[in-house]
């Protein structure tokens, strides 16, 4: 019994964790914006929509870690939440050609909603579907450093192995759902926890580049 609640209490601490890097990630990338927008045309909306954007996106990373952690019912509405915010951050930026789909995206997005395929051969529950449209969206905002010219050279590698890192977790995530927890879970939440190191790093780096030169 007590190693039962041991295992629950360290993979709820991976999973804050997690919560909190990808929020750190996230809340640098709104301050770069926010000092890169006011040299653009019509850029108080824009910089608008995304602010609310990031709020939708914080607010459904959130709930969907607690949903893992208490292992309750998934509600629809928060995926929907990540991916409405998601495309409130990245259509901004592709509007004004601050972000661009390349091939590696392109190919990175692809696998990783391919690896839908192998988990229909096996019961799983059903918010697969919608979490893996949401590790999709999330790798877009990984990438997002590698289109800024302030991100150094060790910056963009550290990124690109942040983004496979992140397709590799999306093909893996299968032995997460094991109860009780194994080994392979732990070691299994090391790969998004390196991940998002790797990208906070980047995004922190790219953000004190950015404030210098502007």
């Amino acid at each position: 019994m007590l190693r039962s609640v041991s295992s629950l209490d360290e993979i709820a601490l991976l999973n804050i964790f997690l919560g909190i890097m990808a929020s750190i990630g996230l809340a640098y990338i709104m301050f770069l914006l926010l000092n890169v927008f006011p040299y653009f045309k019509k850029s108080r909306t824009l910089m608008l929509i995304q602010v609310i954007g990031g709020l939708s996106v914080l607010l459904g990373i959130w709930a969907l870690r607690i949903v893992n952690y208490t292992k309750e019912s998934l509600n629809s509405v928060y995926p929907l939440l990540v991916l409405a915010g998601m495309s409130m951050i990245i259509l901004p930026l592709v509007k004004l050609r601050l972000f661009k789909f390349d091939r590696s995206l392109i190919l990175q997005a692809l696998l990783i909603l391919l690896s839908l395929f192998p988990y229909t051969v096996v019961h799983v529950p059903w918010n697969f579907v919608p979490g893996t449209f949401v590790l999709a969206a999330v790798l877009f905002l990984i990438r997002f450093p590698l289109f800024l010219t302030c991100l150094s050279p060790l910056g963009m590698v550290l990124v690109n192995i942040a983004s496979w890192l992140w397709v590799i977790f999306a093909w893996l995530r299968y032995y997460l759902i094991q109860t009780p927890p194994t080994c392979m879970s732990y070691a299994l939440l090391l790969i998004p926890v390196t991940s998002l190191l790797l990208w906070d790093f980047s995004v922190i780096i790219s953000y004190e580049n950015t404030r210098r030169w502007l």
